[in-house]
C-alpha cells in the first residue's frame, strides 16, 4: 500500500551544547503501520485481540488497551528504538486517554508507557508517561538522558495491575545529537575513482550503440516540496543499487554527506531522493537518437538532463529519449528523481496450509532507487520496438509474436528476426 512514511530530513538547533535533530525514530508510533521495521526502530508486535486493538475511525489511527482483571498486568507489546553513542538523549512524547481507570495498591500500578534502556544494567527512568486517572487526550513528554553502553530503548504501552481502558497515539521519539556533523557533501574514500570519464562504447549492432552508467553516483533524499536538490549533503551510493540500508554490510553506499539526516539516516523512511552525475556523449553519435534506458527502477523516476525535464519512468523499467537535451561531443549532467511508493495492495501470509488462517499485512517496498543497470543508448533512426508479446501454445507447438512500433513515418516492408534458444543456448 502506499506507505505514507516520514522522510528523514532534519533541522538542527543548538540547546545547551546539544543539537536537537527534528527528526521521528519511531514513525510506527502513529499506528498506521505498528507492525512495519526500519534502520532504526522495531515496529509494535500488536495481537489486536481484546486486550490490544488498533482503533481507526474518521483517518485517524491509535492503540487501545483494555484490562478488566486488576490482578494481571498488560505488558506484552513491545517496539525498539535503537539508539548509538552520538545520541545523548531522547524526547519520548505521546498523547493518553483513560477510561474508567482503577489504578492499583502500588506506586507503578498505572496505565503508562514503559520504558527502559537494553544493552547494559541500568535502572528504570524517574519518569514515563503515565495516567493515574481518568483523562481526556493529553499529551505527556519525557526526556531520558541515553545511558553509556545502551544499544535500544524499549517502549512498552502498558496495564500494570489497573483496570479500565488506555488509549494512545501519536507516540514519537526525537533524538538530541552529542555532535552532529556539519553540513557537507560525502568525501569519497581514497582508493576509489568516480571514472565518470572513463566510459566506453559498446556497439550492439549496426544500428544501436550503448554505454553503461553503472557505477559510482551523487546521492541525496529529496524533500517533498524542494523542485531542485540541495546545494550540500550530497552521498556517494553504487549503482545498481538500494538507498534502503545504511552504510556498512551489503549497503550501496560508498560515503555519505555530513548533516543530521545522515547522522540518522533510515533509508526504509527516504520516499524520493535525488541522483546525479555527469557523462560525456559520444561525438560519434551525432545526428543519432540518444536515450536513457534504465533495466529496473523502484519505483518511479523523472529525468533531467542539464536541468532540462526530459521523461518520466515508471515500474519496473523504461527508457527516456534525452536527444534535445544533449549535444554529442559534450558533457551532460544527468539528475533523477526517484519515488520509492510501495504497492497499494496488502500482502496474504499463510499458516501452514491453512486457508483460514490468513492475516494482511500492508506491501513493503525491499529495495529503493535505482536497483538496476542504467544505460545511455543510441540508435540511428527514430523508429522503434516497444513492446512484445509472445503468446504460445503447448497443443499446437507454436509461438506467435506481437511486436509494436513507434517512430515509423512510412508505408514499407519491415524484417523481424527472432531467435529461439533450448535451455543450453544453442
Amino acid at each position: 500500500m502506499n506507505i505514507k512514511l516520514l522522510q528523514i530530513l532534519a533541522f538542527l538547533c543548538l540547546v545547551g551544547g546539544y543539537a536537537i535533530a527534528q527528526v521521528n525514530l519511531l514513525p510506527q508510533g502513529n499506528f498506521e503501520h505498528p507492525g512495519v521495521n526500519t534502520g532504526w526502530a522495531e515496529g509494535f508486535n500488536i495481537q489486536n485481540n481484546q486486550e490490544f486493538k488498533v482503533i481507526v475511525e474518521g483517518g485517524k489511527h491509535w492503540l487501545r488497551i483494555e484490562n478488566r482483571d486488576s490482578g494481571r498486568q498488560l505488558d506484552y507489546v513491545h517496539a525498539y528504538v535503537n539508539v548509538t553513542p552520538q545520541i545523548a538523549s531522547l524526547t519520548v512524547s505521546v498523547r493518553m486517554k483513560a477510561t474508567n481507570l482503577k489504578i492499583g495498591t502500588e506506586g507503578w500500578h498505572t496505565a503508562r508507557v514503559a520504558l527502559m534502556f537494553e544493552g547494559g544494567s541500568f535502572d528504570f527512568p524517574p519518569e514515563v508517561p503515565e495516567l493515574r486517572a481518568d483523562s481526556d487526550w493529553v499529551t505527556k513528554s519525557v526526556e531520558l538522558k541515553v545511558p553509556e553502553g545502551a544499544t535500544r530503548l524499549n517502549i512498552q504501552p502498558a496495564m500494570f495491575y489497573c483496570t479500565g481502558v488506555f488509549e494512545i497515539a501519536e507516540l514519537t521519539v526525537t533524538p538530541q545529537i552529542v555532535a552532529p556533523t556539519y553540513l557537507a557533501d560525502a568525501v569519497l574514500p581514497a582508493d576509489v575513482e568516480l571514472g565518470w570519464d572513463k566510459a566506453s562504447v559498446k556497439t550492439v549492432n549496426t544500428r544501436r550503440a550503448q554505454v553503461s552508467l553503472d557505477g559510482i553516483w551523487r546521492f541525496t533524499p529529496a524533500t517533498e516540496a524542494a523542485a531542485e536538490p540541495p546545494k550540500l549533503r550530497w552521498a556517494y551510493i553504487k549503482v545498481p543499487g538500494s538507498w534502503q540500508n545504511r552504510q556498512g554490510r551489503r549497503s550501496a553506499f560508498l560515503s555519505m554527506g555530513g548533516g543530521s539526516q545522515w547522522d540518522l539516516y533510515d533509508g526504509a523512511l527516504v520516499t524520493r531522493a535525488w541522483y546525479e552525475r555527469q557523462v560525456a556523449i559520444p561525438a560519434q553519435w551525432q545526428g543519432r537518437k540518444i536515450s536513457l534506458r534504465f533495466e529496473r527502477v523502484s519505483t518511479d523516476a523523472i529525468v533531467y538532463v542539464d536541468g532540462k525535464r526530459c521523461g518520466t519512468v515508471g515500474w519496473p523499467w523504461g527508457s527516456v529519449d534525452i536527444t534535445p537535451a544533449v549535444t554529442p561531443g559534450r558533457t551532460a549532467q544527468i539528475r533523477v528523481l526517484v519515488a520509492a511508493i510501495a504497492d497499494p495492495e496488502k500482502v496474504g501470509q499463510f499458516w501452514q496450509n491453512a486457508l483460514s488462517s490468513v492475516t494482511y499485512t500492508p506491501a513493503r517496498l525491499q529495495t529503493r532507487g535505482l536497483t538496476g543497470t542504467v544505460f545511455l543508448e543510441s540508435r540511428c533512426s527514430e523508429s522503434l520496438v516497444t513492446d512484445v508479446f509472445v503468446k504460445t501454445s503447448t497443443r499446437k507447438k507454436i509461438l506467435s509474436l506481437d511486436v509494436e512500433l513507434v517512430g515509423v513515418k512510412q508505408a514499407g516492408h519491415a524484417e523481424f528476426v527472432a531467435e529461439m534458444l533450448n535451455e543450453k543456448g544453442e
